[in-house]
C-alpha cells in the first residue's frame, strides 16, 4: 500500500514537471531557429501577397477543428459565435506569425508557407495536445487498474503521445529549414 501511495506520489507530481520540462524544450526547440535568425537580421519588416493565402489556410484548418468540437445540437447563434472568436483568435495569430517570419528575414514563399501553416500550428498543437493526451492517459489507466474497461484505450492514447512528441520534433528541423539562406 505504502509503494501504491508513493508511486502515486510520484506520479502526480513527476508527470507534470515532466510534461512542462517538454513542452518548453519544445517551445525552444521550435522557435529558437526563427528568434535566433529575427535577432542576426537586418530585414525590413516585408508583406507578401501569398501571406493572405497562409491565412486563408489558418482559418480553413481552425473551421476544421471548430466544426468538429462544437456538437450540431448547439445552437446556431452560439456556434456563430464561437467561430467568430475563433476566427478572431487566428487572425492574431496570423499576424504574430507575420511577425516572425518577417523578423527572420524568410522571404522565400515555400519557407513562408511552412512556417505559417506546419511550424507555428504545430507548435500550437503540441503545447495543447501533450498536456490533453498525458491526462487522458493516466485517467485511461487509472480505469483499467480498477478492473473497469477504460473510456479510452491506454494503447491509442500512447500511441498519439509518441506520434506528437516526433512531430514537435520535426517541428524543429523545419524551422531551422525555414530560416536557412
Amino acid at each position: 500500500m505504502v509503494l501504491s501511495v508513493g508511486g502515486g506520489l510520484l506520479g502526480c507530481l513527476g508527470v507534470p514537471v515532466l510534461v512542462l520540462a517538454f513542452l518548453a524544450g519544445a517551445f525552444r526547440w521550435t522557435t529558437g531557429p526563427i528568434l535566433q535568425a529575427a535577432d542576426n537580421s537586418n530585414s525590413p519588416r516585408s508583406f507578401l501577397l501569398s501571406d493572405l493565402i497562409w491565412l486563408l489556410m489558418q482559418v480553413q484548418m481552425a473551421m476544421a477543428v471548430g466544426t468538429y468540437a462544437f456538437p450540431a445540437a448547439m445552437p446556431i447563434h452560439q456556434r456563430v459565435a464561437a467561430l467568430v472568436l475563433l476566427s478572431a483568435a487566428i487572425v492574431l495569430f496570423w499576424l504574430a506569425s507575420l511577425q516572425a517570419v518577417a523578423r527572420a528575414g524568410i522571404t522565400r514563399p515555400l519557407r513562408r508557407a511552412v512556417v505559417f501553416v506546419v511550424v507555428l500550428p504545430g507548435l500550437a498543437v503540441t503545447i495543447l495536445g501533450v498536456p490533453l493526451i498525458s491526462l487522458g492517459l493516466f485517467h485511461a489507466l487509472a480505469q483499467w487498474e480498477e478492473g473497469r474497461l477504460p473510456s479510452y484505450s491506454p494503447l491509442a492514447l500512447g500511441v498519439q503521445l509518441v506520434v506528437l512528441v516526433a512531430l514537435a520534433l520535426s517541428l524543429g528541423w523545419l524551422a531551422r529549414w525555414s530560416v536557412a539562406t
